[in-house]
């Protein structure tokens, strides 16, 4: 078939039925075709955009804060990167259990004077009307003691004995003592002040963190604060 060179097909990139002008190259494999939109790339030189980009100093979503932002409840931060917890020691708990002591000395003896004149003058009438008067003043002795030791705990973190000598207790993981902490912890005060208060003391002196019975029940820690 005779083909007429006047006649050419379009090249590559050209549109039908117009030619290139002067000084403009064809379009090449790989460049948009007019009409097509191009995809921005960045130049030589240039930053990408940051939109999407954390920045410096930004948390991504999903990723843990970096290791100098992190201190659990009741630890102090010792170090590149380590947590170090000071435990009280025997001697320091037995000093805030002293104040404690003295605290609910206050109310035991006001009760005290007070129930004993009317056990006193009970007592000659009706005997078993002041003995069981006494019996009663015992009970109140112990819901008294439970109480203060419960209630300051699980509300405060520690008693205000401990409080004045820089003390709290906080679970093992360091997150704030419950309810449920502190009734164990107070509970088994009963095995830890037997025989005069030993089987506290060797336990808290001889545990890697100075817990008494209650605490290794309770898995309780008593630290200091400052």
């Amino acid at each position: 078939m005779y083909n007429d060179p006047s006649q050419q097909q379009p090249q590559y990139g050209q549109q039908y039925g117009q030619q290139p002008q002067y000084g403009q190259q064809p379009l090449s494999y790989g460049q948009p075709q007019p009409g097509q939109q191009q995809y921005a790339q960045p130049q030589y030189g240039q930053q990408p955009s940051p939109y999407g980009q954390p920045q410096y100093g930004q948390q991504q979503y999903g990723q843990q804060p970096p290791f100098y932002a992190q201190q659990q409840y009741g630890q102090q931060q010792y170090g590149y990167g380590q947590a170090a917890t000071a435990y009280a020691s025997p001697w320091i708990r037995f000093a805030a259990l002293l104040i404690d002591g003295l605290i609910l000395a206050i109310p035991i003896v006001i009760l005290s004077v007070v129930v004993g004149l009317l056990i006193a003058s009970l007592a000659q009438n009706s005997p078993g009307a002041a003995t069981g008067l006494g019996l009663i003043l015992d009970l109140v002795y112990i819901v008294l003691s439970f109480g203060y030791f419960a209630y300051m705990e699980a509300t405060q973190g520690g008693t205000f004995g401990k409080k004045a000598l820089g003390l709290r207790i906080v679970k093992e993981n360091g997150s704030p003592i419950s309810w449920n902490e502190a009734i164990i912890r107070t509970l088994l005060r009963i095995v830890d002040h037997l025989f005069g208060g030993l089987v506290a003391f060797f336990c808290i002196l001889s545990s890697e963190k100075k817990q008494r019975v209650g605490d290794m029940v309770a898995k309780t820690i008593v630290i200091k604060t400052r």
